[in-house]
């Protein structure tokens, strides 16, 4: 059935085969019918097993998967009902946790725990490759939040049905289980939010592509032929030399030697790749001796990457749109609505960055403090291991700058300041040396409460006889006073000021 709904959905609309909400849906669909049911109905009949006309023989097959199995589904209570009334007594060796289980009637609360985990775990290593993918995401977390928030879901389905049937007879009585229902609901998104900033139980890694999507060939590979020996494997079916001839038995032995190897090397391929698409260990390309620089079309705003040849990699602003107000920002408050689109930071500057390759960004370097520049880096700093900010300026007072502040103490990253005149040697020993000399702006007495286009950061990169300005927004009158300050600005490339607005030097 779950075949045909594919092939209906693909003769409607061919094109639902590259559609990621198509794939995620049927390859979790899939992993319950291939992997999640078959294992279950195996696992209750080694649990349940007592000798029968049909199956005289105990299950086949490992014995911490038999006395887990028991824990589940072993019923010592009901065992004993029968063994009262059936004319052979006999004696069952069961695991001693499924008796205490049982007695205490604890089985059903730990069946259910037990199965929902071993469902989300299932469904989550199914489409691992499909969530890094296309969210580059890992969150070992979802194992267990799949779990509370479909207990949550159904109890906000009581909860909402008990506040429909009082609306029906007293309407201010449904505002009780309906703030009750509000609750939950804040409680669940709220827990969830927090489990899932812990870098270490969800983070972000680059996907795979060219030749590396072969990893997720051999990912899908061994995940199938485990769902084909899952399917083949009959637990209660007697051992083969009890039931064949001498010669048919040895051979049967022999297939399934040859079974269980397989298995084993399927089983190790799947640790293997599942550990490569965890970690992805391949460092980026780089290319010996060559300075690369990157420049993103962020719409409005700017977001240069600069890649040196040893693999040191600075981010000049990130882009972000203008008027966006990040979650969490010091003195606003929530919005009624949010509009709900992903922030150019997570679809243009994150998505760009993991095409690299890159999990670290060495240098995070804002010009200054307007969202079409400064807003992405909210977006960077979440996804990326940051060597550390470079600041030219600490304006206090700026809204959007102390959100960003905020999330770079939160993961502990080191500030640097740099003013006028610094010149910063950029990557480790290289020959020639890359530099970046701070040409604007000036020193000031004190930290502004704004941090404006004329007080954009200016950098002058030199590699070898190599020269790159950038200038960020800086406007006519920033531009007159670096020509007549005495610095350097000739260079092979520029960087128009303001985007080539009609306040810079583009008039």
């Amino acid at each position: 059935s779950l075949g045909i709904a594919a092939l209906v959905l693909l003769v409607v609309n061919p094109r639902q085969l590259f559609s990621p909400s198509f794939q995620l849906s049927f390859a979790a669909a899939g992993s319950l019918a291939l992997l999640v049911a078959p294992l279950i109905a195996r696992l209750h009949a080694i649990g349940t097993w007592r000798p029968t006309p049909e199956h005289p023989y105990p299950p086949q097959g490992p014995e911490t998967i038999r006395r887990w199995a028991e824990c589940l589904f072993w019923d010592e209570r009901t065992f004993q009902r029968e063994q009262k009334t059936s004319p052979i007594r006999f004696r069952l060796e069961k695991a001693s946790l499924a008796r205490t289980l049982n007695r205490f009637r604890l089985q059903p609360l730990v069946r259910a725990l037990a199965l929902s985990l071993l469902v989300s775990s299932v469904v989550q290593l199914a489409m691992l490759p499909l969530m890094i993918e296309y969210f580059h995401r890992v969150a070992l977390i979802g194992i267990v939040l799949n779990v509370i928030v479909g207990a949550t879901i159904a109890l906000l389905g009581v909860v909402a049905v008990s506040a429909l049937a009082l609306s029906l007879w007293k309407a201010h009585l449904a505002a009780y289980p309906a703030a009750l229902g509000r609750w939950l609901t804040d409680a669940t998104v709220a827990s969830s939010e927090l489990a899932l900033r812990s870098p270490t139980l969800s983070f972000r890694i680059p996907d795979y592509s060219g030749a590396g999507v072969f990893v997720y060939i051999a990912y899908w590979a061994a995940v199938l032929y485990l769902a084909h020996r899952l399917h083949a494997w009959r637990p209660l079916d007697p051992p083969a030399a009890h039931t064949w001839p001498p010669l048919i038995a040895r051979r049967r032995e022999r297939i399934q030697r040859a079974r269980r190897w397989a298995l084993g090397v399927a089983l190790v391929l799947l640790a293997l790749n599942l550990g490569l698409l965890i970690t992805h260990p391949f460092p980026p390309p780089r290319p010996k001796g060559w300075l690369r620089l990157h420049f993103l079309d962020v719409g409005h705003g700017d977001a240069a990457l600069l890649e040196l040849p040893d693999g040191t990699t600075m981010l000049v602003d990130a882009g972000g749109e203008i008027g966006a107000t990040p979650a969490g920002m010091p003195g606003e408050e929530e919005p009624e609505f949010i509009e709900d689109r992903p922030p150019i930071g997570e679809v243009v500057t994150s998505n760009f960055l993991w095409s690299r390759r890159l999990k670290r960004i060495d240098f995070l370097v804002p010009t200054h403090a307007h969202a079409d520049h400064l807003r992405g880096f909210l977006d960077v700093v979440r996804n990326f291991d940051i060597g550390c900010v470079l600041l030219v300026r600490r304006p206090w007072h700026d809204p959007l700058f102390a959100a960003f502040l905020q999330e770079v103490r939160r993961r502990r990253i080191p500030v640097v300041e740099i003013r006028q005149g610094d010149r910063l040697r950029l990557g480790r020993t290289m020959t020639p040396q890359v530099t970046a000399t701070v040409l604007w702006p000036p020193p000031s007495d004190r930290q502004p409460e704004t941090w404006e286009n004329e007080d954009s950061l200016v950098l002058r990169i030199q590699y070898g006889d190599v020269t790159i300005l950038l200038t960020g927004d800086i406007e006519r009158a920033a531009e007159e006073a670096l020509t007549v300050s005495g610095w350097e600005l000739q260079s092979d490339v520029l960087k128009v000021p303001h985007h080539g607005s009609r306040t810079s030097s583009s008039e």
